[in-house]
């Protein structure tokens, strides 16, 4: 379990504008913040990691 900072709040909204549901925007978001592969088979979390660490 992590602390939710304001970074992984901020981010996460953008994500849940892109169509993530919020916990799993929070997800993605504290993953690409911390630079940690997400332990999960959701694809959309997948998915956001993987765009966002492509420069997207």
């Amino acid at each position: 379990m992590e602390p939710i900072l304001p970074g992984d709040t901020a981010l996460a909204a953008r994500h849940e504008e892109r169509g993530l549901d919020y916990f799993d925007a929070l997800a993605a978001a504290q993953c690409i913040n911390r630079g940690t592969e997400p332990a999960t088979t959701e694809e959309e979390i997948l998915a956001a990691v993987e765009e966002a660490r492509a420069g997207g």
